[in-house]
């Protein structure tokens, strides 16, 4: 099966999907003047840098679960974190050690769904204990800066690939 990996960025990603269907083809450099060489796409694979306080991360959000309801298995999305400030590292720390519990997708659509963005340790509890994260885990998780490692290569990551 052939995979397309592409890289987008979420405010890339917002712009670029807001259309009902994504493309079925993809574009290759053509080899000659003529017309460029269609080549069907099974299966596409998103990786998304966002931030828990962007708002366009948040519409992107959205989208991503649009297409995905619509697409199923046809799309894919790999989430890295990009936290642009102290405060919403921190929030992607914490989603890193919802992810230890296999919470985290729960977790992450709580924080985006419901605009989250009081980011005290008591509110982030708050929300982790709405899915069933268990809490001694989780706080052992976060005082000893477990999901600190998975932000830091997100973000090595997305500065490696010019994403700013």
């Amino acid at each position: 099966m052939k995979n397309l990996s592409l890289v987008l960025f979420s405010l890339l990603f917002v712009a670029c999907a807001q259309t009902k269907t994504p493309p079925t083809t993809v574009e290759t450099t053509p080899t000659t003047e003529q017309e460029a060489q269609l080549v069907p796409i099974e299966k596409a694979s998103v990786v998304k840098f966002f931030d828990y306080a962007c708002g366009h991360c948040r519409t992107a959000h959205f989208t991503a679960k649009n297409l995905k309801t619509e697409f199923g298995d046809k799309i894919e999305f790999e989430l890295k974190h990009f936290p642009l400030s102290p405060a919403t590292y921190l929030v992607a720390e914490t989603a890193e050690c919802a992810r230890r519990q296999d919470k985290f997708e729960a977790y992450h659509d709580k924080l985006f769904e419901e605009n989250f963005q009081n980011y005290e340790v008591d509110n982030l509890q708050t929300v982790a204990e709405s899915v069933g994260i268990d809490m001694e885990q989780f706080n052992t998780c976060v005082a000893n800066g477990g999901g600190r490692s998975a932000v830091q290569a997100d973000v090595d990551e997305a500065t490696a690939l010019g994403v700013s």
